[in-house]
Formats: C-alpha cells, structure tokens, sequence
C-alpha cells in the first residue's frame, strides 16, 4: 500500500492525539503502510518539506525506530539505501529547526552503526570533515554541533576515526577564542561522548589529559554564563575519573580546587556545585592517598563542613532518598572521605571543627556537626567506639535538648546513624538517651493524635527512636511496658493518621527485633488490634499499613517461640498469599514484605510453610524471573507502536560489532518511562532470602524447585546486580550446600558444575576490576560452602587456598612488596583480610590435617606481620581470628606450632583494645582445646594468663571467651585444670553476658562436669540452676537448638537426681514455670 504525502502526516497527526483509540487505528495504518518500501521515501519527504516540526521530529522517530535493525536496512534495495542517505545529508544542512536537526542526526547515526560495519559511509564523513575544516566560523560550528549529536547516539561510529577527531577535539579547544562558545561546549561534549571507547589508545589519552587545565577554564567560564552547559562539561572529568584516572593525576589539584571553589559558591546554580562536591568525592574514593599528598584533605573538609552550615527551610533533608542538593552531596563528600581514609587522618580536623561549633553556640554549625558525625559513623564505627563514643553521645544529649529545632532535628539524625553503625556499645547509654527520646515523643504526641500527617518534629523522633531501638542488643526490656504502651494507644486510635500509625508499626518492628523473647506478652494483645489488616481487599489508603503488618507478624516470628506464635502462623501464611495473588505489577513492596514473612516462618516452623510451599515457590521464581527480563526496573508507563518494529527484528545479526541500545537518547523519545526502585530491590533481594531458607529447611520438598531455582541464580549471578548480588551469592551458596547433601552421584556432578562457576564469577571480577572488586559476601559464601560441604570441595581446594593467601599478600605484603595497606587506609581496606581470613579457617574442613598444616605454616610470615605491634587494632583482631579458627584444622599437630603461636598471641592478652584481647583469649581457647596432649605442657601458661584477666577486665565479652576458653580446656584435659579453683569462679560468673556463642562450649562443660561427679555441681546447683534457665529464657542467648539439648539435658538431671532440692528452689515465676516445663 502506497501513502501520499498528505496521507501520511495526516496519519503522523493522528498518531499525536491524546486519545488512546485513535492511536491505535493511526498505528495499524502506519504499520501496514511500511510494508510498501516506498513508505520510507515518504517519510522522509515528511522530514524535508512538512511545514510541522512535531511531524518531522514523529516521522524521523518512526524511521529510526523501524530501522534500528540492521537488517531491516539491508533487507531495503542498495538504491533505495543510497536514496535515503543522500536525502538525510542533504536534510540536516537544509533543516531550520535545531530539534529537527537533531532527531535527523539520531537517524543517521543508526544508519552509520549499519553502513560502517561492511566499509564506510564516505560521504557523511567527508560531509563533517568540509565542515569542521570550513573557514567560516558557523559552518565549524555547525560540524561540532554534527559530531556532538551523532557520538551522544552511536559513539562507536568514530571508533575507526578516533585519532583524526581527538588531535581535532584538542586543537578546537586551544583555538578558541571564547571558552563559552558553543563550539567549545559540543567539542567537550563530544570528547566525553567517545572517551569510553578510546581509552586503549595511548596517545589519545595524553591528548585528553593535555586538554584537562583548558575544560576547567571552560567549566569556569561556563558555571555563570550557562550553568547547565558547565555540568555537561563537568560529566568528561566524571567520565575520566572512571575510565582513565591515570590521566587526572596530574592535574587533581587544580581540578579540586576548581571544584572546590565552585560547590563553596552560594551564587550559582545548585545542581553545578553538586557536580563539583560529586567530582571531589570520586577523586577521593578513586585517589584518596594523592589528596592527602597534595594536602588536600584539610580544606575539603572544612569546605563540606561549612555547606553543612548552609541555611535551610528544610530541617529533615538528610532523609530524602533522592535529595539533590549541596548540603546532600557534601555529606556524601564526609561519607566518602570516612570510608576511604583512616580516622586518625581525618577525624581530628573533623573534631577541630565541631568543638568550634560548641564553643561558638551557633546554630547551623552544630547542625552541621551533628550531621557530620552522622555522615562518618559508618565508615569508621572501630575508632568511634575506642576514641569518641562518649563525646558524641554527649554532644548528641546537648543536641536533643536544644530550644532550636533544626539542632534538635539534626542530633536526631545524628543519634539514628551513630546508633546503626557503633553498636553494641551505644546501647550501654540507653538508661541517657532512651527517656529523654520517650518524654520527647509523648509531649509531641499529645498535639499530633489528631493531625492530618506527622510533623517533621515527629518524624525525627520516630526515626531516632526507630534506629536506636533497632540496633539495641539487650537492655530494652524495662522499657517494653512504657513503649508498647503508646503504639498500641496510636494503632487503637481512629483518630491517628495512617503516617502515624505506620511510623507506630516500624516502631514496634523494632522492639520486638531488640525485646526478642521479652515481648511475648505483648503479642496477641498487639496482633487483635492490627487484625484487621490481615484480610485481603482493604481500602487502598491502608495498604501501607497493611505491609507494615505483616513485616511487624514477620519480627515476631523470629523472636518468638514457635509455640507462642502458632496462631497466627496459618493466618499470617494466607494472608501473605492473599496479598500475593492481588498485587499489581507496580506493587514490589507487597512482594518483598510477603517474601520477608514466608522467609521468617521458613526459619522456625517449616512445617507451616509446607502445605503452602508450591505456591510460594511459583511467586518468587516468577519474581526473580521478571527481574531479569525488566534487568531491575519496572514501567511507570508503557505505549507500544508496533509500527516500530521490524519483521526482522527477532534474528541474530550476525556481522554486529558495533553493539549499540537503541534507545540511548535522552530527548524524551523513549517509549518507556523506568526507574530503580528501592522496593524493586527490596523483593528481589527478599524472593532469594526465600529460596535460601526454604533449601535449608525442607530437605527433600525442595527438590521438585531445585534446577529452576538452580537456573534462576545463575543467570542472576551472571547479570551482577551490584544493588542485589549479595542474595544471589548467599542463594547460590545455599544451593551449593543442597546439591553436596543428594545421596547421588548426579548431586556431586550438579556441585561440580556449581561450584565451578562459582569460582570463575570470582575469577573473572579479579581479572577485570583487581581484588578489589571481589565483593566481600563472595568470600563470606566461599567459607560457608567450605564448612558446610566439607572434603566434597577438595577438588577446588588449591584455588582457593591461593586466593585467600593473594588477598592477605596483597592487602599486608610480603617479603617482595610492601603490601596496599598503610596508616592513611580506612577501616573498609581491612575488611577483606577478615573475610579471607574465613576462608583460610574453614579451609580446615576440607583439607587433611597435615595439608592444612602446610598451608597454616606459609601464612605464619603473614600472621606475623598482621599481630606486630605497628598492625591496627583491626588488623591485630584479624590475626588473632584467623589463627584462634584455624586451631581446629592443625589438631596435634598444633604441638609444633605452639611456641610461635603463643609468642604471637600471649601478649595480646593485655592489649588496650577490647576486641583484640578478646580474640587472644579465644585464640588460646582453641589452641589448648584442639591441640590437646601436645598442648597440655603448656597449661600453666595459659591458666595463669586467663587468671590475670579475670583479675583486672571490666569488659563481659572477653571474660565470656575466658571461661568459654576454660570450659575447652575443662573438657580436653580435666586433670590438667586445679577444678577447685576455676570451677567456682566460672559458675558463679554465669550466666555469660555478651557472646553467647560460647554457651554451647560452656553448657557441655557443665554436663560433662556433672557427669564426672565434680562437687562443685552439687554444692552449688541453685546458681547453675539459675544460670540455665536465664539462658533457656531467652532465645538470643541460646539461638542454636544444640544450646538447648544440652541445658535441658542437665536440669533433667538435676530434677532427677536431687527432686527435693529442685522443689525447694526460690525462682521467678517465668523461671519456675520455665524448669517445671523441662
């Protein structure tokens, strides 16, 4: 079917209109009208002679879309292929309209990615080349304004040119007269445009390094003639910075402090010093060490900290997700600087500064000291809790009793982040801070019941009170009456906004995450009152509330005891369902939170979730495979023109080598409106967590869901999320466990092959980025499977062995290289060491005792370096880990080891750091328990250093290793222990109160001493009694069931051999129900 001209933009107009049934029979015209070849030659008499720019610009759309194929192009004559370049060339010298232009210019950059991959389109770059060569100043520019538009769409097209166009790029810049030309603008534009695919060629990069002082002076000229053109110019030393740092290097000074000068700058346009804070922070996350060189780092600092001074009207900016502005990036700027450099660097120019704020009073410079210790708490949590915690605490006391609400906002925000990262021991100062949050809250609260929405006043609190009570290990349970009083008088209140109430419910997430087993009586009471929410079909405007409902049922799942939480387990697993079938394509947060609970109740009753399981298991496969199709986003909107596509559009185009998306424009021609979602993340993150704990739980029902959930993670494991692959690679390890418990022989091929892919992930991350790029879960992953799946991962033994060594080499040296680490190192740069330190560790579960030996032995240079007395505290704690969890993998042959080890570790027994004694104690624990007879010589070594710790520390968590430590050694060698001394002690230390790991060791100890008859057990059995049922009474103290068997295990004895003594006890009433029930 042939279309005239007229024809043809009265179909285009139709295709304009807002209504959705004209669309569609406009599209069906146009879709059958291409199938006549001349319908192109139309369209582009469209472009050139139609008096209406829309229907140029709609018909240049349509060609480009219907062309983007190659072989929709070559499938068109070589005749009419020429008619259609030569009438394109002509077009965009000819066209008045930029827009026009531009849409053109699309065109024929789609039509060049075809034409150059068989040879090359001569006349297009003889055509640019005529005019960048002109001796006219507008036809120069217009060739820079050609080359702009056709490189923001195919930059592959310059590829075979790259050297002509770059020496041409340069010798623009440095002609030009007037920096804000527009020639200038498209030829850096143009620069960052083909950077990406010309950073294999050396003397490109010079060129590009060469142009670096000359693009300040632009960005400069630009930031108050043209702000925004400045920001696109800012986007090529954004681009180098990730492509070619090398070739800033010489040049960062200039380019921070042209950064600097223009984020300090209030007078010009925000988003332009956004971009200049931005740059600073990828140089320093990128360079750190030359800016400290350069000194730098002082006057960034002061820099951010005075943007954190700026004004505002907004007291709660920090927590926007999305918030762009100065005051947002500088505290990016602070988060950056903490995680990439040492505190000992940056925290005393930090501290000059807030102390100048208190001592000084005013308002927006404690603001933005409050902010800044929110913004670094992350990045280096060790150093606050050793060095500042109690000054911040201090300070952020001041700060929520300020009379100025912006202070008072901002110490909130403050006490929320501190209390996320540098925990425990913020939580030793809830006694300070947790009722003066409650008074605060309850004075608010008496003018907000009734308020349409919360009050950023509220919100604050709602958010301080959230993250401290989230991050508390213990300690909430004088609380709890006074808490869950006020949330259960908002969520009972009618009268109280939604906002309110959902802020009620996180709340009480929170609680019952910290209160565990503590807020069991609180939980119907709780649960009849949000039981409305439980029912599918609920009014829209609660829906939120409904979700926080259920990810509220999913806390107490956990917490509670099975038995306690039965009647809602059916309840709570149809609703979850419910909610399931009904949810919207663009409702991911229904999703995540459903995942969340089907995984909770996975953990403690799986039998609940067995009945249910297929269903469940179709969800979140089906979750995850949307979330490769959609790669992570999901449509807001979604039109399709199926005049747009190709009949050739499904075949392979086998001669592609210039790979290029189609839609990589930003003028708004795009069909689809995507963004990332935080809930999109959030379900697919939860839908892996799902699968994981089902695999775990179920044994032989996983079995039929096994290879799709197989298939599903690898091709997520493949695609490297980096928002998600920490799921991935905790499911695919989860899998990897599955597949080495099948009894058959076809279970150790699927593990193989697993496994080796596994690997080649890891592999293919060094090989690409460096160790570095190696995400720490990755290793976190490989030392579970290590433990988990034992001497079945022999084969893959040696790999990894040399990978966890090249880690430890590469971060601390050896005797070639110094090593990466230095004192201008974060506590992020330790990191890998602890991680690595695991796999080492858990190698021992795979390796013969003598091999791992051999292996230990060559990392004793290392254990050496990493223990000296020049090491960090964290450094020192890693090596004391890796050599306390490796005891178990040397067995006797530990007797040979043991001088060096005890030279290493006894003297670390006394270390200033807490973490580092505690890991010394631990250490020598599992020397003594695992290297047995050839340890027993030297128990007095060890008895009389744990005798001086228990002497002098104040801290439980090492004195809890102390007597794990002793309870090994107890249990190794009995006749090696003076029982008449240690065993008294011990018991009356109990129960343990901060690492409740060792109670496993602790409670054999205990069984085992009552079995062997030791007096002691008899003569005091009131305060062991006492100390099992403390332990038994709170499943945070006993989270392993093995805990469990073995404390039943020894009140069942006690209750049978001394019945009268049992009855006579004085305990608690939940302690004395607890002993009748065991």
């Amino acid at each position: 079917m042939f279309v005239e001209i007229a024809e043809m933009e009265r179909i285009l107009t139709r295709l304009l209109e807002p209504d959705n049934n004209v669309i569609m029979l406009a599209t069906n015209e146009l879709t059958l009208a291409l199938k006549n070849p001349q319908t192109y030659v139309t369209l582009c008499t469209v472009i050139g002679s139609s008096k209406n720019d829309k229907l140029k610009e709609y018909a240049a759309l349509v060609l480009r879309k219907k062309l983007s194929k190659r072989n929709a192009w070559m499938n068109l004559s070589q005749e009419l292929r020429e008619q259609i370049k030569q009438f394109l060339l002509k077009a965009i010298i000819d066209e008045p309209s930029i827009e026009v232009k531009k849409h053109i210019l699309q065109l024929i950059a789609v039509l060049a990615k075809h034409e150059l991959m068989r040879g090359n389109w001569n006349e297009l770059f003889a055509l640019i080349e005529s005019f960048i060569k002109s001796n006219d100043i507008n036809e120069r520019q217009f060739g820079s304004f050609v080359i702009k538009n056709l490189s923001d769409y195919i930059p592959q097209m310059f590829e075979s040119h790259i050297t002509t166009f770059v020496e041409y790029f340069i010798q623009t810049l440095n002609s030009a007269e007037d920096c804000t030309s527009p020639i200038v603008y498209n030829t850096i534009s143009s620069m960052n445009n083909i950077l990406e695919i010309s950073i294999q060629v050396p003397q490109v990069i010079q060129a590009y390094s060469q142009s670096v002082p000359r693009v300040l002076e632009v960005i400069l000229a630009l930031s108050t003639t043209n702000p925004e053109h400045a920001c696109d110019c800012y986007e090529l030393l954004g681009s180098m910075c990730e492509f070619s740092i090398q070739a800033l290097i010489p040049h960062l000074k200039p380019i921070v402090q042209v950064s600097a000068q223009l984020a300090g700058n209030k007078n010009i346009d925000e988003t332009l010093r956004c971009n200049g804070i931005n740059l600073i922070s990828t140089i320093i996350r990128s360079k750190k060490k030359v800016l400290v060189k350069l000194n730098l780092l002082n006057p960034v600092i002061e820099l951010m900290f005075n943007i954190l001074s700026e004004e505002t009207d907004d007291d709660t900016w920090f927590l926007e997700e999305y918030d762009l502005s100065p005051m947002s990036a500088a505290g990016d700027c602070m988060a950056a600087i903490a995680d990439e450099l040492s505190a000992s660097t940056f925290m005393p120019i930090m501290i000059k500064l807030i102390d100048a704020a208190y001592t000084t009073q005013d308002p927006n410079a404690l603001k933005a000291s409050y902010t800044t210790m929110a913004f670094v708490s992350d990045g280096c949590s060790e150093y606050l809790k050793k060095n500042y915690l109690k000054q911040f605490v201090t300070a952020i006391k001041m700060g929520l009793n300020s009379s100025n609400e912006t202070v008072k906002s901002a110490a909130m925000y403050a006490l929320g982040e501190v209390s996320q990262y540098v925990q425990p021991q913020v939580s030793t100062y809830a006694a300070e801070i947790l009722p003066e949050l409650m008074k605060m809250f309850k004075e608010k609260l008496i003018v907000e019941y009734t308020k349409p929405e919360c009050s950023s006043e509220v919100r604050m609190i709602f958010y301080a009170l959230d993250r401290f009570i989230d991050s508390m290990e213990g300690g909430i349970d004088e609380y709890l009456p006074e808490m869950t009083g006020i949330v259960m008088d908002i969520i009972r209140n009618e009268e109280c906004c939604v906002e309110l109430k959902d802020k009620a419910i996180t709340i009480m997430c929170s609680i019952v995450k910290s209160g565990g087993d503590a807020t069991a009586p609180y939980f119907i009471p709780v649960m009849e009152i949000l039981d409305a929410y439980l029912k599918p079909g609920i009014d829209e405007k609660l829906e939120t509330l409904q979700i926080m409902v259920i990810q509220l049922l999913s806390e107490f799942a956990v917490a509670l005891d099975p038995k306690v939480f039965e009647p809602y387990l059916d309840i709570s697993l149809k609703c979850g369902l419910a909610l399931l079938q009904e949810a919207k394509e663009d409702q991911p947060e229904v999703r995540a939170v459903c995942y969340g609970l089907f995984s909770s109740i996975a953990r403690v009753s799986i039998n609940h979730l067995i009945p249910y399981i297929d269903l469940v298991m179709q969800h979140v496969l089906k979750s995850l495979d949307n979330s490769l199709i959609a790669d992570n986003s999901f449509n807001l909107e979604k039109k399709n023109f199926n005049a747009y596509s190709s009949d050739d559009d499904d075949e392979d185009d086998k001669d592609e080598s210039l790979i290029t998306e189609d839609d990589g424009s930003n003028d708004g021609d795009s069909d689809d409106f995507v963004y990332v979602d935080a809930h999109v993340m959030e379900e697919k993150d939860n839908a892996c967590q799902t699968i994981a704990q089902i695999a775990q739980s179920t044994g032989d029902q996983f079995l039929p869901y096994l290879n799709n959930s197989f298939d599903v993670v690898s091709k997520l494991l493949q695609e490297d999320d980096e928002d998600t692959i920490d799921s991935v690679l905790e499911l695919y390890g989860q899998i990897c466990i599955y597949f080495s418990k099948l009894p058959d022989n076809c279970g150790q091929e699927s593990l193989e092959k697993a496994l080796e892919s596994y690997l080649k992930y890891g592999e293919k991350k060094i090989q690409e980025d460096g160790f570095p790029a190696l995400d720490s879960i990755f290793l976190d992953v490989l030392a579970d499977m290590l433990k988990e799946i034992k001497n079945k991962m022999i084969k893959y033994a040696e790999p990894i062995m040399v990978l966890a060594k090249s880690i430890l080499e590469l971060k601390i040296g050896d005797g070639n290289n110094p090593g990466e680490l230095d004192e201008l190192d974060s506590e992020n740069d330790t990191l890998p060491i602890e991680y690595a330190g695991n796999v080492v560790s858990n190698l021992s579960y795979v390796l013969p005792p003598q091999v791992f030996t051999e292996y230990f032995i060559s990392l004793v240079p290392l254990l050496k370096k990493l223990m000296s007395k020049d090491s960090s505290d964290l450094l020192r704690a890693a090596g004391l880990a890796i050599t306390g969890e490796s005891a178990k993998g040397l067995g006797e042959n530990a007797s040979g080891l043991c001088e060096v080890m005890f030279s290493l570790v006894l003297p670390l027994v006394e270390d200033e750091d807490d973490t580092v004694r505690n890991n010394a104690v631990f250490a020598l624990g599992e020397i003594a328990f695992y290297g047995k007879e050839s340890v027993y010589k030297f128990y007095p070594i060890i008895l009389n250093t744990f005798s001086q710790v228990v002497t002098k520390e104040q801290r439980s968590k090492v004195l809890d290793n102390v007597y794990g430590a002793l309870a090994r050694m107890i249990i190794t060698n009995i006749e090696g222990i003076p029982l008449d001394h240690v065993v008294p002690v011990m018991i009356n230390y109990l129960p343990l109160h901060e690492d409740f790991v060792e109670n496993l060791t602790v409670f054999k100890c205990l069984v085992y001493l009552y079995e062997v008859g030791n007096q002691y057990m008899v003569s005091m059995l009131e305060p062991v009694i006492k100390a099992s049922l403390a332990t038994l009474n709170d499943k945070r103290k006993y989270y392993e069931d093995d805990v469990k068997e073995e404390i039943i295990k020894l009140l069942r004895m006690y209750k049978r051999d001394f019945p009268e003594k049992c009855l006579s006890l004085t305990l608690p009433e939940d302690l004395s129900k607890l002993f009748n029930e065991t």
